[in-house]
């Protein structure tokens, strides 16, 4: 059977409390390091 094209997803959790909300900033990454993003994970498949 063929593969299927396959969409990379990330799924975020936003949490917010006395109207700020939670962000991680990004190092270490390659890409836009020193700006901020909500925290994600990749999804681990085998």
């Amino acid at each position: 059977m063929k593969e299927r094209y396959k969409t990379p997803s990330a799924v975020f959790a936003i949490f917010f409390k006395n109207n700020q909300v939670l962000l991680q900033k990004r190092q270490n990454t390659g890409y836009m390091d020193g700006y901020y993003d909500f925290a994600a994970s990749p999804r681990r498949t085998k």
